[in-house]
């Protein structure tokens, strides 16, 4: 992932919560969920801006993640990943949101909130109501992205693995 255009900055805690969902396929990444969720938490009359973002350049998009606080990727059990728009979101500062897989989330000490997509709307309600969350998870979030998809950093560890085999 080219970090250099994803500039990271901290995330607004006041005001309403402003979630962004942006799939390339609804099925894949169940935005019926999504929506489903997100038209419970307004019925439960939370402060929310959703911006749900579809077939854009990634100029704008990268645009549309700085003006939020909270993104909603992969929530999509029989993938159970994350991918780049999460990573990109991640560098930006962003709270993310997916679905994972036990032996991926363990894994790694992930950043990303994993839930089960029934669990969305209780998730939005619990960081509305503690904004933190945001911070906390913003900023660990950027940090876990230099840290294992930074190119430099992915470029010496496949030389140290090429250095481990070559001998």
């Amino acid at each position: 992932v080219n970090l250099d255009n994803l500039k990271y900055s901290e995330t607004d805690t006041t005001g309403p919560l402003k979630i962004l969902h942006a799939p390339t396929n609804r099925d894949v990444k169940n935005t019926e969920a999504v929506l489903d969720a997100i038209s419970q938490v307004e019925m439960d009359g939370l402060d929310i801006q959703f911006t749900l973002v579809e077939n854009v350049q990634h100029s704008e998009l990268v645009e549309q993640v700085s003006k939020n606080d909270l993104v909603i990727d992969w929530l999509n059990p029989e993938f159970g990943i994350y991918g780049v728009f999460s990573i990109e979101s991640m560098a930006q500062g962003r709270t993310v949101i997916c679905t994972l897989t036990d032996s991926l989330y363990g894994k790694y000490d992930l950043p990303i909130i994993s839930i089960q997509p029934g669990d969305l709307a209780s998730k939005i309600t619990e960081i509305y109501n503690d904004r933190q969350i945001l911070a906390d998870r913003g900023k660990s979030g950027h940090d876990f992205v230099q840290k294992y998809h930074n190119p430099m950093e992915s470029a010496k560890t496949v030389i140290e693995r090429y250095k481990a085999v070559l001998g």
